[in-house]
């Protein structure tokens, strides 16, 4: 897969004023997929101009990623995708506080107020569930059967307090950590990675994807994936590389 996408890179543009910029932390985890029932959890880290926060489309720069085995076995859909929102969650709140950190190193790390950005920051998950609970102004640690869960809802809610972040809902097939977790996605990411543009439509009717129509959920997962050049395309490509690289020696 990897010489297949081979003309897959990252793409690092010009987003706009420092105080113009956010991040987005695409959170996935896929139940019980592994043999030994274990689940896989992924994110995927942006930062974007806020604009694309609110539904405009415009470039991406990824931050970081990480695609890993659930360290504790889980129990339910929800389970899994918590933990990975709890890692997604970190991910940000580290980011947005090394972003800050950059700008201004005096700043001390034990302010809340060092980890904030100016533009509000998002966490994207597509489980409904998940949302629901870091949603809500306050969980009981005794709420449901999963009490582990409902812990690790309470550790992502202040995480996400921290940086001051809020948490948005979408639909499976607009959800870019998807290649992270699941096989069937991973070439639908590297599609989305050639075109290095996205918006963040964040569905407040919260339509699942089993309740569009298969036109509905391709168009939507194809809306910012570049197609794979031809083989013609991929030799100039790699005759290019050829000459960077011959002239670079020199």
């Amino acid at each position: 897969m990897a010489k297949t996408n081979a003309d897959v890179g990252l793409d690092y543009r010009y987003l706009g004023e420092k105080n113009d910029l956010t991040m987005i932390a695409y959170s996935d985890a896929s139940f019980a997929c592994h043999h030994d029932l274990s689940s896989q959890g992924g994110y995927l880290l942006v930062m974007v101009n806020n604009k694309v926060a609110e539904v405009k489309e415009g470039w991406y720069n990824v931050l970081d990623w990480c695609s890993w085995k659930l360290a504790r076995v889980a129990r339910s859909t929800l389970s899994a995708e918590s933990q990975g929102a709890s890692e997604a969650a970190d991910a940000l709140l580290f980011a947005s506080t090394f972003w800050n950190l950059v700008w201004s190193p005096w700043l001390p790390l034990d302010d809340v107020a060092t980890a904030q950005l100016p533009c509000s920051p998002r966490l994207v998950a597509d489980a409904k569930a998940l949302c629901d609970l870091l949603i809500k102004e306050e969980v009981q640690a005794g709420t449901g059967s999963d009490k582990r869960t409902t812990i690790e809802v309470l550790v992502t809610q202040d995480k996400l307090k921290c940086c001051g972040a809020r948490t948005s809902w979408v639909s499976s097939e607009l959800q870019y950590a998807h290649g992270l977790t699941k096989e069937a996605a991973a070439q639908l990411l590297a599609d989305r990675l050639r075109s290095h543009r996205t918006k963040l439509k964040s569905d407040l009717t919260f339509q699942a994807a089993k309740r569009k129509t298969a036109g509905e959920r391709k168009k939507n997962a194809e809306m910012f994936a570049g197609k794979k050049p031809a083989r013609a395309m991929q030799a100039m490509f790699a005759g290019l590389l050829n000459v960077v690289s011959v002239v670079n020696a020199f």
